[in-house]
């Protein structure tokens, strides 16, 4: 579907990725299924790669974990107890302590057809799915999902800039409203319609000349025609309860990323000083734990499109050959879940580091495992490599780089990450390890013998300047 269809035009239809449906359960191999366990519980789609890399991950970590895809859930068999807020799963008690849902339609419900009673059907499962979220610990993504017009109007409101738009039935008047050489005509909601289970028609925007956008006819349906925007650059932005991650996507039409994949370019970049302000802001604004956020750079200055708070990211990883929204994901729904479950923070085998990284102990002769070449390898392994929940590897790569005498600057350079966010995360680790100073925080490791003397002190045999 496209606004410009004519009768007998193809539709952008596309099918959601296949994978076996059913509910995965990772659990300690000795349990009593009578016990309340606390658990993480996601739901997702069954052709989806986000949530079984993070399942994976979870167990290499020892956090329980249910995962539930929408196409097998009516074959649940479920029971809730709101004296203690536990579910009884398939026989097993659990307590949710994080809950993220992802692309959960009760649209995506098999065996619909349309009647009063499968409507129903649909309906209690989607009304389940929302309150159990609500009752957990924690619920991800958290905050609300704020819709387009309001995200315009927050952003705006918040000093940032955004595209001149309209909302609007009648396009062709909007754009000569905006006197614009160029507009760009977009839904108002998503960008898909599900018109069965796992078919989805897409509704993409679309860049039309301002000379012609004249013509577009009336319709019935509202859309947003925004003025289109020169820009140098176009950034996909991660937001994770502080953590931030950015790749740089170069396309060659709006709906590039679904109907051509192989067309799009995907790397890994450092986020800029006011994107990063701009999204700190704006997910404080929401109240997002979680969210995909979108940005034109210009000479001017960062343009601020949208977010998404179901913003998928292995595909963008994938792409780009790295993990680390994996990583920071995995990092968040261990933390999330401790404090939940009122576990201490783990503990490290700190003779089992030989640098920083995971509890295992390493031959000295080892190179540290390259973690931007691990996304095709087994999620075992690149999860394995998060260490006891108090330093994850980008930390490690971090303090390694202080030990050499880096600068901020360089440092952002070397993780793609800004300036900003290095010293935001270097601030964390101060407080984290009690520390009032980098020099402390290096000496603090190396003390621990989490830093050997080929990384520091500064002069020993070995170091890489």
């Amino acid at each position: 579907m496209n606004f410009k269809r004519r009768p007998g035009d193809d539709p952008y239809t596309l099918r959601m990725p296949a994978g076996r449906p059913g509910v995965t359960w990772q659990l300690p191999a000795k349990i009593d299924p009578a016990v309340a366990l606390p658990c993480v519980v996601l739901v997702d789609r069954a052709g989806l790669a986000e949530f079984p890399v993070l399942q994976r991950g979870l167990r290499a970590l020892g956090v329980p974990s249910l995962r539930i895809d929408v196409e097998s859930i009516a074959d649940l068999r479920i029971s809730s107890r709101l004296e203690d807020g536990s579910l009884m799963v398939d026989g097993r008690r659990i307590i949710p302590t994080v809950t993220w849902v992802r692309h959960f339609s009760p649209r995506a419900l098999p065996g619909g057809n349309g009647s009063a009673l499968s409507l129903f059907r649909a309906d209690s499962w989607g009304a389940l799915v929302d309150q159990v979220s609500s009752l957990s610990a924690v619920r991800l993504p958290d905050g609300y999902d704020p819709g387009r017009l309001v995200q315009l109007d927050g952003a705006g409101r918040a000093g940032i800039r955004t595209p001149r738009t309209i909302v609007t039935t009648d396009p062709g008047a909007a754009s000569a409203k905006l006197s614009s050489e160029r507009i760009i005509v977009k839904a108002l909601d998503r960008h898909f319609v599900e018109t069965e289970p796992g078919t989805m028609e897409g509704i993409f925007p679309e860049i039309v000349d301002g000379a012609g956008a004249g013509n577009l006819a009336v319709g019935d349906a509202p859309v947003i025609v925004q003025e289109y925007v020169e820009h140098w650059a176009e950034i996909r932005v991660y937001y994770l309860d502080g953590e931030i991650r950015a790749f740089r996507v170069g396309k060659p039409a709006p709906e590039a990323i679904w109907r051509d994949a192989a067309s799009v370019a995907v790397s890994p970049t450092p986020v800029p000083e006011p994107v990063a302000e701009a999204v700190h802001r704006l997910a404080g604004l929401w109240g997002l734990r979680y969210g995909a956020f979108d940005f034109l750079l210009t000479g001017d200055g960062p343009v601020f499109l949208e977010v998404n708070p179901d913003g998928d990211w292995r595909w963008f990883e994938s792409k780009a050959g790295v993990d680390d929204v994996s990583i920071a994901a995995l990092s968040l729904v261990r933390t999330l879940h401790r404090q939940a479950a009122r576990e201490g923070p783990a503990t490290i085998d700190l003779a089992g580091f030989l640098v920083l990284g995971t509890g295992r102990a390493r031959q000295a002769k080892d190179p540290a495992p390259n973690m931007d070449a691990c996304v095709e390898s087994d999620p075992e392994l690149l999860m394995d490599l998060v260490s006891g929940g108090l330093i994850n590897d980008r930390d490690r790569r971090l303090i390694v780089m202080l030990a050499r005498g880096y600068t901020t600057t360089r440092i952002a350079h070397e993780m793609h990450l800004s300036r900003y966010t290095v010293a935001e995360r270097i601030s964390k680790l101060l407080d984290r390890f009690a520390c009032s100073n980098r020099s402390q925080l290096v000496a603090y490791f190396y003390a621990h013998r989490l830093l050997h003397v080929g990384i520091w002190p500064p002069g020993a045999s070995g170091v890489v300047g």
